[in-house]
């Protein structure tokens, strides 16, 4: 251990110095037997497992640190440049972007994006445009970070939140993304007159080539505008009452321009990064961090992974139009194009373009079923954490849906559309119930935000929940019906528990959903197929012949009827024509599979 720490020559703390006790714990080691152990009183079996081994290279940091510096001695010794041509500089850019793609995929951040050996002191990066992206890069990180952890909608394998003491916080203004920029649009402008021969006024019959160091400005050039757009977009989703939607929603229109852009010149920089730039190790020299490296995926995958956040991101800022006017318009919607290229880092929005979304479209938004209908369709996109975790804080912020409606505000516009009769919905015993079945409903949109793995397991929890809330229900039908009837003034026998059956229609998609998750998961076996078939047929008819029944109850207690609800959703209408043809093939696969068996079956037993 001596010889070790004189090879990484690790400074002991002021006024210590390093004293070996390596005879020591051998001779207390010699004196044990086989199977004893030191303890302190306290240590069980969760300690036992979560303990480190001193001296195996997989759990102690300190062991094969041998040829492993810091950023500060990495430079004493002259192990990275001190200048980076263009290219050099494209190519640690794709190689952060790819291991930002791996942070966000569950790694540490100091497994990921510290492993570039310049993140760990961003103020001395040599290279302006490098410590431009850098720095609006670490901004970045510190914005996705208090959203993910605000929304809380991630698990251990969706995001890893401890910074295991780095620094991600930095105080600067704007000034150094402005300045990078017309250096590189200098640097390109030079480039181009040296690519023309330095004529002035000469016709030329062809564009001259850009050499590969305007190009790599060029296409760093890109990756600074779109990491400063992807800044401001999310600070913009970030307004109250979705009133940055509209801003958003034009930025990310740039954001998958440039992106394509940075598809087509992810060459440039390959092969490029210096020696000694990045270094999986580094981590066995940052306290707390375990010592394992991980592979990083190349930059084209990146990219391909920011394009589909991206896209992701864009079908959330939809979520106010299809909760207003409903799927198509949501869907087909486009925003006008033109404008500055909006990159802001400061958070406002860039000039030209959409006006903020009004607050009264917020207000008039909010449709429970339509809600319900879209966190559906977004679920089924397998999105990002970034996208899960701004969906479910614009769905529900400040105790609000969307930030403007309240939750029992929309659960009796929910329950008038359900149809349940208007006096039911305004009767002074319903709001109470409603308030507490409110804090259930706000758990299911969260739970559709959840990676769809642990969705399955969070509605098992959810069915516990709505279980109570139908309890409830039950009670305050009875208690409304007592009180009507003491009145004199109870509806007819034929039908009376309204809340109950209002509950039970929110349960129904959900159980639906529990069953349709297992096949995604591919948690069923074969032999189990015929009974989920016959358990989702069951759900769905019944489903069906429970909303027909309330609304011809509905219809003959008030005298009208009503075309609203889940009933009637697009989202409904598809489950009940296209599931039974998703059935009937699952059913004919399995059919021929088991047929393929028989036959192979006989023929062995007719050879034998």
């Amino acid at each position: 251990m001596e010889a070790d720490l004189s090879v990484m020559e690790i400074p002991p703390p002021e006024g210590c110095e390093w004293e070996s006790i390596d005879d020591l714990f051998q001779r207390a080691s010699d004196d044990l037997e086989v199977g004893q152990l030191i303890q302190q009183p306290g240590f069980g079996l969760f300690e036992a497992m979560s303990a480190i081994e001193i001296m195996d290279p997989k759990m102690d940091g300190g062991v094969g640190a041998e040829g492993v510096y810091t950023l500060e001695e990495a430079r004493k010794l002259k192990l990275i440049p001190d200048k980076l041509t263009p290219p050099q500089v494209l190519g640690i850019i794709d190689r952060l972007l790819a291991c930002e793609v791996a942070w966000l995929s569950g790694y540490s951040i100091a497994q990921t994006l510290y492993t570039c050996l310049y993140m760990h002191d961003v103020a001395t990066i040599p290279n302006p445009a490098l410590r431009a992206y850098a720095t609006i890069l670490l901004k970045t990180c510190e914005l996705v970070r208090h959203l993910v952890t605000a929304a809380d909608v991630y698990e251990e394998e969706d995001f890893i939140s401890s910074l295991y003491g780095q620094k991600i916080h930095i105080e600067t203004d704007a000034s150094y993304l402005a300045q990078a920029e017309a250096e590189l649009s200098a640097q390109i402008k030079k480039e181009k007159e040296a690519s023309d021969g330095g004529g002035k006024g000469k016709a030329k019959a062809t564009t001259p080539a850009l050499s590969t160091e305007a190009l790599s400005c060029e296409a760093i050039l890109t990756r600074l505008r779109f990491r400063a757009n992807l800044y401001t977009i999310l600070k913009e989703m970030e307004k109250p009452h979705c009133a940055g939607i509209n801003t958003a929603q034009r930025l990310l229109k740039t954001a998958q321009a440039q992106l394509q852009s940075m598809k087509n010149t992810v060459a440039l920089g390959r092969g490029q990064v210096p020696t000694g730039v990045f270094d999986p190790k580094i981590c066995r020299r940052m306290p707390s961090v375990p010592p394992r490296t991980i592979d990083i995926m190349e930059p084209e995958e990146a990219v391909r992974m920011f394009d589909k956040m991206v896209s992701d991101l864009q079908f959330a800022c939809t979520v106010v139009d299809y909760t207003t006017k409903g799927k198509k318009s949501a869907i087909t919607s486009t925003t006008p194009g033109g404008g500055k290229k909006g990159h802001n880092v400061s958070g406002g929005a860039g000039k030209g373009g959409e006006e903020d979304v009004p607050v009264e479209v917020v207000e008039n938004a909010g449709n429970l079923a339509l809600l319900q209908e879209y966190l559906y369709l977004f679920s089924a996109r397998h999105a990002d954490v970034i996208s899960r975790s701004r969906l479910y804080i614009m769905c529900y912020h400040q105790h609000k849906i969307l930030g403007a409606r309240t939750l029992v505000t929309a659960l009796q516009e929910d329950m008038k559309q359900f149809p349940i009769p208007p006096d039911i919905v305004n009767h002074p015993l319903v709001a109470p119930f409603l308030e507490h079945t409110g804090k259930v409903v706000n758990h299911t949109i969260k739970m559709f935000a959840y990676n769809r793995a642990r969705q399955r397991r969070k509605l098992a929890h959810l069915f516990v929940e709505w279980g109570g809330i139908l309890a409830e229900a039950e009670k305050l039908d009875n208690l409304i019906r007592t009180q009507k009837q003491a009145k004199k003034q109870h509806e007819e026998e034929f039908f009376s528990f309204w809340v109950s059956s209002w509950v039970i229609g929110q349960c129904f998609p959900l159980m639906s959903q529990f069953l349709l998750l297992g096949f995604e998961l591919e948690i069923y076996n074969p032999v189990e197929y015929p009974m989920v078939f016959w358990y989702l047929e069951f759900l769905l008819s019944t489903e069906t012949k429970h909303h027909v029944q309330i609304i011809a109850a509905t219809k003959r207690v008030t005298g009208y009827s009503t075309t609203h609800g889940i009933f009637f959703s697009s989202l409904h209408l598809t489950r009940v024509l296209y599931l039974p043809l998703l059935l009937l093939s699952l059913s004919l696969s399995l059919s021929l599979t088991l047929s393929l068996s028989l036959s192979l079956s006989l023929s062995l037993s007719l050879s034998l």
